[in-house]
């Protein structure tokens, strides 16, 4: 694992104008690295269904990739019918991506969602493999 790490959302939401920043340090090995997005949910979040942009960019080409993810948030219906605290786990592949040992670079990850400050995401977190 190259990285695996969450930044913990508000109880208050996350806001529009927070844009996780992740850091990539540089990779060990020329290799093709599985990236996946990660969301913590609960019984808080009023939808279905988010709406994510993830902007990946690695040097030394500084090519932006803008990835805009629709993705379902299954099982929360019956968790709003329960009492107490019950917390989801999502998982969103993106495009594995080649990458040459010493590359480093950014993943930066915001909501598109209407609503400015969206409840009941807890938690948002890049895994990063080969």
């Amino acid at each position: 694992t190259v990285l695996h790490t969450y930044y913990s959302i508000s109880n208050s939401g996350w806001k529009k104008s927070d844009t996780l920043l992740f850091r990539v340090d540089s990779v060990s090995q020329n290799a093709t690295y599985h990236i996946a997005l990660e969301l913590r949910s609960n019984h808080h979040y009023p939808y279905q269904d988010i709406w994510i942009v993830v902007e990946r960019e690695f040097e030394p080409l500084c090519q932006v990739q803008i990835d805009t993810i629709k993705y379902r948030l299954n099982g929360l219906e019956p968790q709003r019918r329960r009492t107490g605290i019950h917390h989801a786990q999502h998982q969103i592949h993106l495009q594995s991506q080649k990458m040459s040992c010493g590359q480093n670079g950014t993943i930066r990850v915001s909501h598109l969602m209407k609503e400015d400050v969206l409840p009941g995401i807890c938690d948002v977190g890049i895994h990063i493999n080969h």
